[in-house]
């Protein structure tokens, strides 16, 4: 009967270390990818619309344009393209790109923040199973200037005004210095 066990017991280690190996020698070997994708340039952005509601600007529009290129002799995997900002915002697409293709992917993204906003921009390979590597996967940032288009309101004095106030100083202090004598 102990000889049965033993046998059984050799089995089983045999079996569990085979089971072993074999996942870590999967994990660790994994297909090259024969694509090679990269962002080409900055990313741009324009603005779309402007959102006012009684006067007041409340929000505004834009489109931000993504550049990216294969230099592999393959086509990619599926990608997915991301951007998300501080708000929380996030936006994602699913792409492809052919072998020696530049693809621009666009996005319209709306903010309330009325202020210089970063962008977050990513691609990485949409199978959550591929490891992320140089050739599939990149990140940068895009920071958004917010321009304020209410130029009436920028000034906070009346033009000239100082003109006046330095004239009357200088007689102020010229009276003054006048008495003293």
């Amino acid at each position: 009967m102990g000889h049965i066990k033993t046998k059984i017991f050799n089995l089983l280690a045999i079996f569990l270390i085979i089971t072993f190996f074999s996942i870590v020698i999967s994990e660790t070997c994994c297909a090259e990818n024969n694509y090679n994708v990269s962002f080409v340039g900055e990313p741009t952005y324009e603005l779309l619309n402007t959102v006012k509601r009684g006067g007041n600007i409340i929000g505004k529009a834009y489109v931000i344009n993504i550049t990216l290129y294969n230099s592999g002799p393959d086509e990619s995997e599926a990608l997915i393209v991301n951007i998300s900002d501080e708000e929380g915002f996030d936006l994602f697409q699913r792409i492809s790109i052919d072998s020696g293709e530049t693809k621009v992917v666009t996005f319209e993204w709306s903010t309330m923040l009325l202020r210089n906003q970063q962008i977050l921009i990513n691609f990485y390979p949409e199978n959550s199973k591929n490891k992320k590597t140089l050739q599939n996967s990149g990140s940068t940032s895009l920071t958004i200037k917010i321009i304020d288009t209410n130029d009436d309101l920028t000034g906070t004095s009346t033009p000239g005004f100082e003109f006046l106030v330095v004239l009357s100083a200088i007689i102020l202090l010229s009276i003054l210095l006048k008495k003293k004598k």
